[in-house]
């Protein structure tokens, strides 16, 4: 229905509202360069000082991966996502609060945490709640939130002033827990947990109509659950199987090069 059709593209718009602040975070250091270089200002960074800056979000974001995945299989798709929110709360206000530099190495490596969790939590949370005909769009947009949020940072950061760009990006993740916390949770986590009845209240929130009306529709996501479960090798198998090995191992080398 129209109505449902319009649920879901609003929780999409709401859930992407984390991957603009992730945006926007990892564009931060390119347009504030000369602010944190500036041997009159306040921070008066060295160059050196400043690739760490730009290293230490890459850190960030290899810890979080990992964790999104296990929290999103352990309590849900929303509140992995909603962690986010102090994450980049801290990071902001420890922008706005400190001049030094040891401290926005901190600031930076929490940016890369919310980044790694986002990125990992919120394409399947968006992906489960749309509707097959528009899933592919909705996804796509996720590309376009994130570049949104680099260039949305790079006008912040070139054209006003150093406190005024942090407010900016502190608010954003503020709008986005008041938006994104009346959404409901995915139906397919649900499903895992064999929560039929959450599940049916969800999917049924998401397309607009009564709970009694999903009963095909959550067939077919218990069905897509099972095989999915049975498709799946455990991490124990990936290890063994000499092809897939030497796979992982390209892909490590490829990754840290």
């Amino acid at each position: 229905s129209m109505g449902g059709l319009r649920r879901q593209i609003f929780t999409a718009f709401t859930g992407s509202i984390s991957i603009i602040s992730s945006g926007m975070a990892y564009g931060w250091i390119s347009p504030v360069l000369n602010k944190l270089s500036d041997e009159n200002g306040e921070i008066r960074a060295t160059k050196e000082q400043i690739s760490w800056m730009a290293a230490d979000i890459e850190i960030g974001c290899l810890l979080t991966p990992l964790l999104g995945t296990f929290l999103m299989n352990k309590i849900g798709r929303k509140w992995p996502m909603l962690c986010t929110v102090p994450i980049f709360m801290i990071s902001w206000i420890l922008t706005l609060s400190t001049r030094s530099v040891q401290i926005l190495y901190i600031k930076r490596v929490l940016d890369g945490m919310g980044i790694g969790l986002v990125l990992t939590v919120s394409p399947i949370y968006l992906a489960e709640i749309a509707d097959a005909n528009i899933r592919g769009l909705i996804l796509m947009s996720t590309s376009v939130t994130w570049y949104s949020g680099i260039l949305i940072q790079f006008c912040v950061g070139t054209y006003l002033s150093y406190n005024v760009s942090a407010w900016i990006n502190l608010v954003i993740p503020i709008l986005y827990l008041i938006l994104f916390s009346f959404s409901p949770e995915s139906p397919y986590y649900f499903m895992t947990k064999k929560q039929e009845n959450k599940a049916a209240d969800s999917l049924a929130w998401f397309q607009n109509v009564r709970p009694n009306e999903v009963f095909e529709e959550l067939k077919d996501i218990k069905g897509y659950l099972e095989a999915d479960a049975k498709n799946k090798e455990s991490w124990k198998a990936v290890i063994k199987n000499p092809i897939y090995r030497k796979c992982l191992a390209i892909m490590v080398v490829v990754i840290l090069a």
